[in-house]
């Protein structure tokens, strides 16, 4: 079994028992993603919950035949699909790899189970749903301004440790503009 600290599931600020702790290790597994590389083949299903210990992710969607960026996720963040976790049918987005990433998968069956057991992770979940839905919101404001250059400037605002570490198609996509929109408006930032 892996160390402890390489496996916590839960973040350093939240108060939790070394016995939560141990209730919860057993079930945790370390996914190690390449670059490039999706987390679940195009029919998957989602069956957990996954934590980004190191490395950037993108969830995308198809739509017409365009690879569609619906939000990012940094080391801290985590992600599960509810829909199909709670319908069994396939994920509704894709999620890949933007550099070498490392990634905790808690089996969902066995949260559900812990929290049967455990007061603390059972409140640990509801919270982390609140920041869910709360980073939907976020996003949602960000991609919603209207202007290019104002989506921008707040999407690097919320999010300045790793604005820089995105490929420039993945950010534009998920602004909405083209490509070389988005280059046109960093250049004009660094000329102003």
């Amino acid at each position: 079994m892996e160390g402890t600290e390489e496996l916590l599931f839960f973040p350093k600020e939240y108060s939790i028992s070394q016995e939560d702790i141990d209730l919860t290790t057993p079930h945790l597994k370390k996914i190690e993603l390449s670059k490039k590389e999706d987390l679940f083949q195009p029919h998957d299903s989602c069956n957990g919950l996954y934590l980004l210990k190191s490395g950037l992710l993108r969830i995308y969607s198809y739509s017409d035949g365009n690879d569609i960026t619906v939000a990012f996720l940094k080391e801290g963040d985590y992600y599960t699909d509810f829909a199909s976790i709670f319908t069994k049918s396939p994920c509704n987005f894709m999620v890949q790899a933007i550099e070498n990433t490392t990634i905790i998968y808690f089996p969902y069956n066995k949260l559900l189970e812990t929290y049967k057991i455990s007061h603390s992770i059972e409140s640990f979940g509801r919270q982390m749903v609140e920041r869910a839905f709360l980073h939907t919101l976020q996003t949602f404001s960000i991609i919603r301004q209207g202007k290019p250059m104002i989506s921008y400037e707040n999407f690097e605002k919320e999010n300045p440790e790793f604005a820089n570490r995105i490929p420039l198609k993945h950010l534009a996509s998920f602004l909405g503009i083209t490509p070389e929109s988005l280059s046109r408006i960093r250049k004009r930032r660094l000329s102003s």
